[in-house]
């Protein structure tokens, strides 16, 4: 996962975010930028008004925008809650109105093409099984991993470029608690590059963030995000968003793994996070 480093001042009706690298506030301005002068008709983004250098740092200044945190929507979806089902379902549109703006982003580093996708899943769990200390996970992971085959035959939609968000998680949206408007925040990692990295992140970080779905379902919460983005939901179709779901999870398990300190929380959620998804497969067509 990305690492941050970057710090928030909130000061009256703005915010001011400080950042140690200047390429990644560059990136930043220019992505809210061009986000706020395409006038989204679907969601919202802070307005930004200025950036600057100060004593040493890269400066943002951008309006205040707030709402109710997308994160207390995603157990009341999975539990059937309507208000809370057509919150994610805008969100999913919101996405994808995000991602058809045009902006001039450098690439995103982390993409996979769908055969990079299927080598470097099956290396990270070659890579897990390395160590002994690790044969639980090891275990867990090479029941929940889906075969690398499967990743020759999925859609090419979700590989499409996009305006990609990077950080796509529920604690970077707000509903406005008056126009139920989606609003997106924090686009230092903002990048060109394939939609699968904003649906797939979103997925696992839902899982992730919410154990409890494993009773609920996470395909309460998961479906309507993705029909508001799509619209519809073919087979085919979905058997490549959880083949990209998958992929993010194993990564986030490798990632977990390299970290000192804490590590080991972050691998067990990204478990739970394939199980969920395993469990979201028995569902549809799909059988891993």
């Amino acid at each position: 996962m990305p690492q941050r480093s970057r710090a928030v001042v909130v000061r009256g009706d703005t915010v001011i975010k400080l950042y140690e690298i200047p390429e990644e506030a560059l990136k930043e301005y220019s992505a809210l930028l061009s986000i706020y002068e395409a006038g989204p008709k679907h969601f919202r983004v802070p307005k930004p008004l200025a950036i600057k250098e100060v004593r040493g740092r890269t400066v943002i200044v951008m309006e205040k925008v707030g709402g109710t945190p997308l994160s207390r929507y995603v157990m009341r979806a999975a539990r059937g809650d309507r208000e809370a089902i057509r919150s994610l379902f805008f969100v999913g549109r919101a996405l994808r109105e995000l991602h058809s703006i045009k902006a001039d982003l450098p690439r995103c580093r982390a993409a996979a093409s769908r055969t990079e996708m299927a080598h470097e899943a099956v290396s990270s769990l070659e890579w897990v099984c390395s160590d002994g200390v690790r044969a639980l996970l090891c275990g867990l992971l090479s029941r929940y991993l889906p075969k690398p085959e499967y990743f020759l035959e999925v859609s090419n939609e979700v590989f499409f470029d996009s305006l990609i968000h990077g950080e796509f998680y529920p604690s970077h949206i707000f509903i406005d608690d008056d126009s139920s408007t989606p609003v997106f925040i924090d686009f230092g990692f903002s990048c060109i590059g394939p939609a699968y990295i904003d649906l797939a992140m979103f997925v696992v970080s839902v899982a992730t963030g919410a154990p409890a779905l494993l009773n609920a379902g996470l395909e309460g919460a998961r479906t309507p995000f993705l029909l508001g983005y799509f619209g519809s939901l073919p087979s085919r179709l979905d058997l490549s968003l959880k083949l990209a779901e998958a992929y993010i999870a194993v990564r986030v398990l490798r990632d977990s793994l390299l970290k000192a300190g804490g590590g080991i929380d972050r691998a067990l959620q990204a478990l739970l996070a394939l199980y969920f998804l395993r469990v979201a497969s028995k569902r549809g067509e799909l059988r891993w």
